[in-house]
């Protein structure tokens, strides 16, 4: 599951960037800070993966175009099933 976290105050500014960049994910709403704060968030984009147990597995801070195929067999590996199959 992808789950996108919005810290803009301003709602509109939020819903213009999603006009122009939509979404193929949930989006919650975090005016406050609240996670920034928990998972120490310091670059924006941030990205979390997290295994299916709750625990922190990597995280990356801001975007790199030239790691984007190292972020993505990070997430293929995270996806995967684990022996017993579940």
């Amino acid at each position: 599951m992808i789950i996108g976290v919005n810290m803009d105050s301003d709602p509109a500014e939020a819903s213009a960037f999603l006009q122009q960049y939509p979404a193929q994910f949930e989006i919650v709403n975090d005016p406050d800070g609240e996670l920034a704060r928990e998972y120490d968030v310091i670059a924006m984009p941030s990205s979390y993966i997290f295994d299916r147990d709750g625990v922190l597995v990597t995280r990356h801070l801001g975007f790199k175009v030239k790691r984007q195929d190292e972020y993505e067999t990070i997430l293929v590996e995270s996806l995967r099933l684990d022996k017993e199959g579940y």
